[in-house]
């Protein structure tokens, strides 16, 4: 799963006052057909080659794998059966050996099935454990809750009407650690910092008490409070960043009947808080944020179901949104998905296309409003080693360090060195620059390039 990110751009004073406001701008570069009816979908580095994959789940009990070439196309297929209709998919890296395994589920059946990537075999998958249990499995996330470096299984279960946390033992065997009830029918949940702790949180959306939550977490993996934020009509989808950029995550939450999207913000005790009033929206199946337009500031990409369209709501810093972009798509859109899918450090968007059975990518071709872009970190949470991309548009004297919420410069991954137009990446191992293994909790990449300067917030996990 991908977990939406503050980043903080900040160029001159002057060139800030000079370059006009950008409009997220998109380009079709895929448009796969599947011949499947896909339902969930999601987006992470698969083949080992280092390019966005696409994984999707369908309504025909498969999966299909579409392996990223780096230009933004999908150019091959691969493809996984189960013996149960599958609804949900997430990934993320469950054993912390540095490569993503997928986690499906199956609501009728009552089963999640847990699909463990292999270093040396993948794009293909390992050994599969089912955990079975009297449930009805519903959305999942793979976050590493408790710090220790491999990431918990969470999962909405319609059935108990709860929360339920499921931990991986080395022999790819799952223990259930917690169950948190008190959820009539939680529909969508996501992970982030709402209380910005460097513990993560779960963010969930409930359908039948129209309610947006926050489940705060301690540094044991459980989760210890809990924060309640209704919103106006039942809510379809979810998505948690920082829209206001006071370094707190805030919930994003996509309603039907009426459609609308709502924002709440975080604040230090996780609280929620109404943003402003909700955005009309027709019908929408899913949601994902990113920094569209590459002003710094998070955006909101909304599936528009039976307007056969993306609508893109530009952020405005204060949690509201000051525009709207369209993207038109195939028939039905149902799932998407945030990633950079040809390298060059922007935002691009992956559709599932419910109705049509293709998949699309749109990369995006907006123009940064300043000197440098800096793209979200990959992966994370992060529990070895991360990727900081950035694009600049001159050449430039740069330098890249890593610091601890205080400010206090933990390793400098760069030293002052001059770099030419256009992207590049360098890789944080998790040491200091003494060689030690940084604690685990949030840290800030900060790249400065000449005058200008962005940063990100990366969670380390160990």
């Amino acid at each position: 799963m991908i977990v939406a990110l503050i980043v903080v751009l900040r160029p001159t004073d002057a060139a800030a006052a000079a370059a006009p406001h950008p409009l997220a701008s998109f380009r079709e570069t895929a448009r796969a057909p599947i011949g499947q009816t896909p339902v969930a979908l999601a987006v992470g580095e698969l083949s080992g080659d280092g390019h966005a994959d696409v994984m999707v789940v369908n309504a025909e009990s498969t999966a299909t794998l579409l392996l990223g070439d780096g230009a933004g196309a999908l150019p091959v297929q691969r493809f996984e059966f189960f013996p149960w209709d599958v609804t949900a998919l997430a990934l993320g890296d469950v054993d912390g050996d540095g490569v993503l395994d997928a986690v499906v589920s199956a609501t009728t059946a009552g089963n999640v099935i847990a699909m463990r990537g292999d270093r040396a075999t993948r794009p293909e998958f390992g050994p599969t454990t089912t955990l079975h249990a009297p449930w009805s499995p519903g959305a999942v996330a793979v976050a590493d809750m408790n710090g220790d470096g491999t990431g918990e299984i969470v999962v909405a279960d319609l059935f108990f009407q709860a929360i339920v946390i499921a931990r991986s033992n080395p022999d790819w065997t799952f223990d259930f650690v917690s169950q948190t009830p008190g959820f009539p029918d939680p529909v969508a949940i996501a992970v982030g910092d709402v209380n910005r702790d460097g513990i993560p949180d779960l963010g969930l959306a409930d359908g039948s008490s129209h309610d947006a939550t926050v489940l705060l977490g301690d540094t044991h993996g459980a989760l210890v409070a809990r924060r309640d934020g209704p919103v106006t009509g039942r809510p379809a989808a979810l998505a948690v960043g920082d829209l206001d950029r006071d370094g707190h995550d805030d919930l994003v939450v996509a309603t039907r009947a009426p459609g609308g999207v709502a924002v709440l913000l975080g604040a230090a005790d996780g609280s929620l808080r109404p943003a402003g009033a909700s955005v009309a929206a027709e019908d929408p199946s899913a949601i994902a944020l990113g920094d569209f337009d590459l002003d710094g500031i998070l955006d909101v990409a909304v599936a528009e179901r039976s307007a056969n369209e993306i609508h893109v709501l530009h952020g405005s810093g204060h949690g509201t949104f000051d525009g709207v972009a369209g993207v038109a798509t195939g028939a039905g859109p149902s799932a998407l998905a945030v990633a950079d899918m040809n390298g060059d450090g922007r935002a691009d968007l992956v559709c599932a296309n419910h109705d049509e059975r293709t998949v699309q990518v749109f990369v995006n071709i907006a123009h940064p409003a300043g000197p440098l872009l800096l793209a979200p970190p990959a992966p994370n949470p992060v529990s070895t080693t991360c990727a900081l991309s950035f694009v600049l548009a001159a050449d430039a004297s740069v330098r890249v360090d890593i610091h601890d919420v205080h400010g206090a410069l933990v390793r400098r991954l760069l030293p002052e060195r001059s770099l030419p137009v256009g992207p590049h990446t360098v890789i944080w191992d998790g040491l200091t620059d003494g060689g030690r293994r940084a604690r685990s909790g949030l840290y800030l990449a900060r790249v400065r390039a000449g005058s200008a300067e962005a940063s990100t917030r990366i969670v380390l996990g160990r």
